[in-house]
């Protein structure tokens, strides 16, 4: 491998970069927005004086600008420019600026798994509709004590609230449940056009459930029922919000009185394909959860951060990445001062039914809507369980006026549907290959029959009555039916799953994320009024608000206000948390998918000990604490002293790397692979088995947690247990979770590298100009802290010409390698940044998720990339033509871990002799 970066490339680098300037990578980012954080500022008076210098020495540079928003809670501004270039440049000289972000765009996202809305059978089963509150105990503290958030209040930062709804009061205004709001943007805002702001937060156009819904008339009642709501609209009809945008929300709601009530309930959308972003801010807590690449250094972030310094406990959603592998918990979940939350499946779901022979099987459409046919027959296009390609060829048996049986895998939903359709089926019932129903996607065109996803369990059943003599036929009935989900967790009895869109961690930094789990798959859920009041909805962004009302009633049982603070508040829910076991195995789930357990309110509210830390980030090989030695401390909140058993509980280890035919190296694997061989297994050792602690005192226990014993012989694999504090008074058992790495983070790959990528693809005739430009491709198989593409001399390999245009970008995610689409590209028109802007903000890196350029080469797929030369045929201030000659491309990356000043801490490529003729 080549040497990776020049020491003179290094020294411009540092120099260059010597100012914190935070890339928003894969969001909209408006090229003429930025926020400005100052250095520290003793007094809000040094602040505002910093603040008016600034706007003074932007007057006397004629840049004209416009303040957006002056933050309260950070040293920060965001402004508007008009030469864009030139005021970057000009920012990053000035000694008082701390770093520089530009503003991003969040984009409005149903990425979720969701169902359209439904009507409530009113005098029904509202078991049903609360078996998320069953599930974590909000049910039992409702009934016992009566915490219900009443006189506390909720501030919705979304779409808006449609407050006509009668399970959120009706009305709006001083005397309704919705008494607060405020609307941002108007409807006609996308994110890229001028906002009209007005005092009327009603929502039009989107929608979503709220966590403090009281229906009286059908008994649905949310985890904080008797809440006050506020309403902060911060999305229009179509497109994007805004960062500021959402961050100046976040501030209103703080002052208008949100701080010492509950919950700010914030959905905030963005294009990532993990998240469905979705942000809430409670009495004292804010819920964030903001689409960057699983990095916490974005400013809504930093905002979090500053205000849970402030005393407000922070949560956010983990995501919906659940099928990219570990360590894609997003960002600020990520964040140290944020409580991740991921999700389990529902208790009970209202599903819609079909009949076999007598028998109620749950079904559901990509529509939503209920098949509506005549009792017919049902057959099995194969007799086989789950026949690979079942379905996938030609059908031969005569389907005519009949369902069609099949398993799902080896083509496309739409492939299996039309060829059961060309055999003369009137309707397919597709049946899950994996745990879980599935949601077929199938709309081609030429369909015209239903197409219906059961679950891997009724299918097989179904199957197993079709082997029987006698038809099978099938009833379609037309409301909705209550059924149970065999996957679901019931309360503290062990047992639960993770919903399988939840992400996994841990963090990028081998921080512990997630941190808590909660319901939130196939959620029952208020939904406005215009798109049929209730819904179905799935999401971290579901289990999310689930958390945010336990924190509320929490701190309802606790005094209310502040009287429990942002870490005691999160340590209760993560030490009283029940783990819980891989569905149908013996063994617990990863610390790394379920953070400390599944949400346990009742045993927080009653709880007579804290211990902390709240959980133990072991880190990998390189960063072992000494000794393997750790410390917790025991703080017994009771009013007797008491004795305390200590013991480990040990959860699966997953091995998250493995040999991939993509790569020589190891890859993270899509779908990590459990093991519960004792040999990767930690070894955890106390000082004693038992600490007695007095009343209102504390003792500190030491703890050595040793990696396991083959370390050195597996694939990096994610290690995890929990410490137990058994009271004995009590009877409860206490969990302090643990996890690290078998290996070491810094010593693997980060750059993937094969026979294929990286790669500059060239133009049709093999020679780079300013009008033909090559394209650079290439993924990353890790996260990276920073990239850099940058041109060298064939004649002089070690000399650096400079970064070409776009060609540095900080904090960007790791690709799923095994999907072609997911990779990051940059044209290439022979030329050289002269400037920090045309380095960085303008031209970035971009991932390559959809198309406005194609890929030439083998990968035949569409292909997003960043044009960095001329746009409409204007040369791009900033950059120079290199002279005709031949030149190298080098993509380098950071290591984890890694000093940007330390050539050998990048993961290096270096491209093919490349001509370039200018």
């Amino acid at each position: 491998m080549m040497r990776l970066i020049h020491a003179g490339l290094l020294c411009a680098l540092l120099c260059l970069f010597s100012l914190t300037y935070v890339q928003a990578d894969s969001q909209q980012t408006l090229r003429n927005a930025f926020m400005i954080e100052f250095k520290y500022a003793p007094t809000q008076r040094h602040l505002m004086r910093r603040r008016h210098h600034l706007y003074r020495r932007l007057e006397n540079e004629k840049l004209n600008h416009i303040v957006r928003h002056e933050f309260k809670y950070i040293n920060a501004i965001s402004i508007e420019v008009d030469k864009p270039s030139e005021a970057l440049n000009y920012l990053k000289t000035l000694h008082d600026v701390k770093r520089i972000w530009p503003v991003v765009g969040s984009y409005f996202d149903f990425s979720l798994i969701s169902k359209p809305a439904m009507e409530i059978q009113h005098g029904g089963d509202t078991g049903t509709l609360t078996a998320a509150n069953n599930m974590t105990g909000v049910i039992r503290v409702q009934k016992e004590l009566g915490l219900t958030g009443k006189g506390m209040k909720v501030g919705v930062i979304d779409t808006g609230v449609d407050y006509t709804h009668p399970a959120l009061g009706g009305c709006f205004g001083p005397s309704c449940r919705v008494a607060y709001g405020h609307d941002f943007v108007g409807d006609m805002y996308d994110g890229t056009n001028s906002f009209a702001e007005d005092s009327d937060p009603m929502d039009n156009c989107n929608g979503h459930g709220i966590i403090g819904a009281h229906d009286p008339e059908s008994g649905f009642v949310g985890v904080a029922p008797d809440v006050t709501f506020g309403a902060y609209r911060i999305f229009g009809c179509t497109g994007s919000t805004a960062d500021d945008i959402i961050m100046k929300a976040m501030e209103m709601a703080f002052d208008d009185g949100m701080v010492s009530s509950p919950v700010y309930d914030v959905r905030i959308h963005s294009s990532m394909n993990f998240n469905l972003p979705f942000l809430s801010l409670l009495q004292d807590v804010i819920n964030l959860s903001l689409g960057d690449q699983g990095w916490a250094d974005s400013p809504t972030a930093v905002l979090g951060n500053a205000l849970a310094d402030k005393g407000m406990a922070v949560a956010a959603a983990a995501g919906n990445a659940g099928d990219k592998g570990a360590f894609q918990v997003g960002a600020p979940a990520v964040g140290h001062h944020v409580v991740s939350v991921a999700s389990v499946d529902n208790a009970k779901v209202l599903q819609f039914a079909i009949i076999v022979n007598g028998k109620e099987f749950s079904y559901v459409t990509e529509t939503g809507h209920p098949i509506n046919a005549k009792t017919a027959e049902i057959v099995a296009t194969s007799s086989e369980p789950n026949k690979s390609a079942d379905g996938c060829s030609a059908i031969e048996a005569d389907l005519t006026g009949k369902f069609a049986l099949i398993s799902r895998g080896g083509c496309f939903f739409d492939d299996k549907a039309l060829n059961a359709q060309a055999a003369g089926a009137i309707g397919v019932l597709i049946y899950n290959n994996e745990i879980g129903i599935l949601t077929p996607a199938a709309h081609n065109v030429k369909l015209k029959i239903p197409v219906v996803g059961l679950s891997k369990e009724d299918g097989l059943a179904i199957l197993k009555m079709l082997s029987n003599p006698e038809k099978a036929t099938v009833e379609t009935p037309q409301e909705h039916r209550s059924f149970d989900v065999p996957t679901a967790g019931m309360y503290r009895k062990m047992t639960s799953l993770i919903s399988t869109f939840s992400s996994w961690g841990l963090s990028a930094d081998l921080d512990i994320k997630p941190e808590v789990s909660a319901p939130g798959g196939q959620i029952f859920s208020t939904f406005p009024t215009k798109m049929g009041s209730y819904a179905t909805l799935s999401g971290t962004s579901m289990a999310c608000p689930h958390i945010a009302g336990v924190m509320t009633l929490i701190r309802q049982a606790r005094g209310g206000g502040r009287s429990l603070d942002a870490l005691t508040l999160r340590t209760l829910m993560m030490n009283n948390a029940q783990p819980f076991k891989v569905f149908q195995k013996d063994y617990f789930d990863s610390v790394a998918r379920q953070g400390a357990g599944l949400v346990d309110i009742h045993q927080a509210i009653n709880s007579k000990v804290i211990v902390q830390p709240q959980s133990i980030p072991i880190g990998d090989t390189k960063h072992l604490a000494a000794n393997n030695e750790y410390k917790l401390t025991v703080e017994n909140i009771g009013q007797e002293a008491t004795d305390f058993k200590l013991t480990h509980l040990s959860a699966a280890s997953v091995q998250a790397y493995g040999p991939s035919s993509y790569s020589n190296s190891l890859v993270p694997l899509t779908k990590p692979e459990y093991t519960s061989d004792q040999g990767s297994a930690a070894t955890v050792e106390f000082a004693g088995s038992t600490v007695n602690v007095p009343a209102g005192g504390k003792v500190e226990v030491l703890v050595r947690i040793h990696p396991p014993a083959n370390s050195g012989s597996i694939p990096p694999t994610i290690y995890s247990g929990f410490l137990v504090i058994h009271d004995q008074r009590t009877n409860y058992d206490v969990h302090v979770p643990y996890a690290g790495l078998t290996a070491s983070l810094h010593d693997m790959g980060v750059l993937l590298q094969n026979s294929t990528l990286p790669m500059v693809e060239l133009p049709t005739k093999n020679v780079i100009s300013s009008t033909s430009p090559g394209l650079v491709v290439f993924q990353l198989s890790s996260a990276s802290a920073m990239v850099v593409i940058d041109v060298v001399s064939a004649a002089e390999k070690s000399k650096t010409l400079g970064t070409i245009p776009g060609g540095y970008d900080t904090y960007l995610g790791r690709n799923d390698i095994m999907d072609s689409h997911d990779i990051l590209g940059l044209e290439w028109h022979g030329n050289v940044a002269e400037s920090f802007e045309a380095a960085t903000s303008r031209n970035k890196l971009l991932p390559t998720l959809y198309s406005t350029g194609i890929l030439r080469s083998s990968f035949n797929h569409n292909l997003r990339v960043a044009s960095n030369s001329t746009v409409h045929g204007q040369a791009m201030t900033g950059v120079k033509a290199l002279p005709t000659g031949k030149y190298h491309i080098r993509v380098s990356a950071l290591k984890m871990f890694g000093n940007p000043a330390v050539s050998e801490d990048f993961d290096t490529w270096m491209s093919p002799e490349l001509d370039v003729q200018n």
